[in-house]
């Protein structure tokens, strides 16, 4: 999830982002992306990954 449209998925997203943030490869891997567009397809590949573990 990466948006929020209510109070409940407005602390899931906050924990997603939480979760990716953990990881500094992940951080390393955002950092390095060149558009927002790109940053947006790894935070999804990063909570998608994390939901199905």
């Amino acid at each position: 999830m990466l948006a929020a449209i209510d109070n409940a998925s407005h602390l899931q997203v906050l924990a997603d982002l939480a979760l990716v943030l953990q990881e500094p490869d992940q951080i390393d891997d955002l950092i390095a992306c060149q558009h927002a567009d790109m940053i947006w397809e790894k935070i999804k590949q990063y909570t998608t990954k994390e939901s199905t573990e």
